[in-house]
């Protein structure tokens, strides 16, 4: 759909001392947990798998809580452990000392009859595991796996004495065979739904009293606590990160009459609301910015590698949000794309005996072309509640430590790809004479003369909030006839 103008939102202190958006034609990309809606990105992720997948997923789940688990004895409480899960961990990020110590702990772990069992029966009797499924398995696992590292950490002399000794394996063994066949049979009887809500007030459960413990300890462990209680939930949590990137996004509406949005976006109608043209494409509508990561190089000066990151410009299509999310569901173990080919297949896809996995994805176009589809159908939708926002959104994806900062999340825009700017209804008559002032600068430096300012007001007939132009406001492109100082119309 082809849009002429696209409309920005923005507090006057954005754009003048606070950021200096205007002055410095910056756009910034917000992080989806900034994002006003909770479950924006929201993707309806489930597991379904043969016994190769769901037994390496157990053994990646204990090499995350391994190297959590050294962090912990290293760091105890002194500090707060930071990015305590890293779903792309492998076994060959470990150092190579521990990789073998890891192996030990591991072939104890899964070659245990519990984990066995319940790797066989959950391929067997389960189609489609979703994530509050998922975290009621790790948790009831979590205890014998904690133990499982800490008992031999003891036995090397890692660590002096195992606070988890004596955990009862005779506890885990009521989740058999005859657990599954319940579910599956109380499945066919009340339907999927129903028994969500059963595994997730299971879960409801021991979060209530992960916070009452959270209270109690008024934070004096908050390393020892996430260790116990919070694990498993994370790591559900955490593993969408091998899926997809992480994204970070700008926001723009395609109307600019809603007067709820100028309460919320125009901080009570005393901000502006930018104007851009958009580039017109054949698959849609783009803006060019600068600031683009594209890449780092490294330089050798007086024997310390300095690194560069390379930035550039780059073309960003406008995605137009979807009001009426299309929940498409995912399976986990078909969509694993955040590692080398190499480290997928032997992480996920190859057992420790050479087995290999029957569902290992093709990786070819069609594939790649349904996964990136659908990584953009979840982040390009909302409930529609929100629909009344009429959103396009840009979107920067990243990896690693790309885009940390908040300078990096700060793009720049061409000057000409803005026609205008809406002053508010409260918008301060001090406030409209600085934004003029920068404004009449950048047009004679980038020679944009095609620049509009408008006025919003409220109209009676139709209840939205409309603009005006002001046309004493256009600013005149010299000519030899006329003075070389360029000046607002009489």
């Amino acid at each position: 759909m082809t849009i002429d103008r696209l409309y920005r939102f923005r507090p006057v202190d954005n754009l003048l001392d606070k950021y200096n958006e205007l002055e410095k034609q910056s756009i910034y990309f917000s992080r989806p947990e900034d994002l006003n809606d909770p479950v924006e990105g929201f993707r309806d992720i489930y597991w379904q798998g043969d016994s190769v997948v769901w037994e390496n997923l157990f053994n990646h789940y204990l090499l995350c809580l391994m190297v959590f688990s050294i962090d912990y004895i290293i760091i105890n409480e002194t500090e707060k452990i930071d990015n305590p899960i890293s779903p792309t961990l492998t076994l060959e990020d470990l150092h190579e000392n521990f990789q073998n110590e890891f192996k030990i702990i591991s072939d104890k772990f899964l070659n245990s009859e519990y984990v066995k069992n319940i790797t066989k029966n959950i391929s067997k009797y389960r189609d489609k595991v979703s994530d509050v499924e998922l975290s009621f398995y790790l948790r009831n696992i979590h205890l014998f796996a904690i133990n499982s590292i800490f008992e031999h950490l003891e036995k090397i002399g890692a660590y002096k004495k195992n606070p988890f000794n004596g955990f009862n394996i005779d506890s885990l063994k009521t989740i058999d065979e005859n657990f599954f066949s319940t579910i599956n049979e109380l499945t066919e009887k009340y339907g999927e739904e129903k028994m969500r809500n059963f595994l997730k007030l299971n879960s409801d459960f021991f979060s209530g009293i992960s916070l009452i413990q959270s209270f109690n300890d008024r934070n004096k462990n908050p390393n020892k606590h996430f260790l116990i209680s919070h694990f498993p939930h994370e790591y559900t949590r955490k593993l969408e990160e091998l899926m997809y990137p992480e994204w970070l996004t700008a926001c723009f509406m395609s109307d600019s009459t809603n007067s709820s949005v100028w309460g919320s976006y125009g901080v009570n109608h005393t901000g502006v609301c930018l104007v851009f043209s958009p580039e017109e494409k054949n698959d849609g509508n783009y803006i060019t910015l600068d600031g683009v990561i594209n890449g780092a190089s490294g330089k050798k000066i007086n024997g310390e590698v300095i690194i560069k990151i390379n930035k550039g410009k780059q073309s960003f299509k406008f995605h137009e949000i979807n009001y009426k999310p299309i929940m498409k569901p995912i399976n986990f173990f078909e969509s694993i794309a955040q590692l080398p080919y190499g480290k997928v297949y032997k992480t996920w896809f190859i057992d420790r005996q050479g087995n290999k996995s029957k569902i290992i994805p093709d990786y070819n176009d069609m594939w790649r072309d349904n996964h990136w589809e659908n990584f953009y159908q979840g982040i390009t939708q909302k409930t529609k509640d929100w629909e009344y926002e009429n959103e396009h959104r840009l979107i920067i994806t990243t990896m690693g430590n790309d885009y940390n900062t908040i300078e990096d999340r700060t793009l720049t825009y061409n000057f000409k790809s803005l026609k205008g700017i809406i002053f508010g209804i409260k918008t301060s008559e001090e406030d409209k004479v600085k934004i003029m002032g920068i404004v009449e600068t950048k047009i004679k430096e980038n020679e944009h003369y095609d620049f509009s300012f408008y006025q919003a007001y409220y109209c009676h007939d139709t209840g939205k909030i409309k603009h005006y132009k002001l046309s004493a406001l256009k600013f005149k492109k010299p000519t030899p006839d006329t003075d070389l100082e360029t000046k607002p119309n009489d």
